[in-house]
């Protein structure tokens, strides 16, 4: 199973992440958000911060998770690598963000997501209990 897939998108751009837990899916969402502004291997697991996010319902949690990830590299430029959620039910998100922050010197910056948005999102648990997700942002 690949975690995640850039989808093209009108003027815009798309992830797509699968997981076998809700928990592997927002984790993998992550990432692939992320590997829109930084490739990956260039992100060192340095540090570590918490992000909480809230929400009514999976797929507004999802957005909300990934806006304050947005906004976590917009205040404090930091990258995210990898994402251990602790705690997921409808309403709420609580995970450890390892990561570093952005270093211009060794991170080629390729893209600046500016939103995360509701257009064509999707989330949902395919019948070999494989579950898929679907994000736009806007860039």
């Amino acid at each position: 199973m690949i975690p995640y897939e850039v989808i093209e998108h009108t003027a815009d751009i798309g992830i797509r992440s699968y997981g076998r837990t809700r928990e592997e899916l927002f984790a993998h969402m992550a990432q692939g958000m992320f590997s829109l502004i930084v490739p990956p291997e260039q992100v060192q697991p340095r540090s570590t911060v918490s992000i909480t996010a809230t929400a009514d319902g999976w797929d507004r949690l999802l957005v909300a998770w990934l806006r304050e990830l947005v906004v976590l590299f917009d205040t404090r430029h930091f990258l995210g690598r990898s994402f251990q959620i602790q705690r997921l039910d409808s309403t709420r998100v609580e995970a450890a963000v390892q990561g570093e922050p952005l270093d211009l010197s060794r991170h080629e910056v390729d893209k600046e997501v500016k939103a995360v948005t509701y257009c064509d999102l999707s989330l949902q648990q395919n019948p070999d209990g494989l579950w898929t997700a679907q994000v736009i942002f806007d860039i």
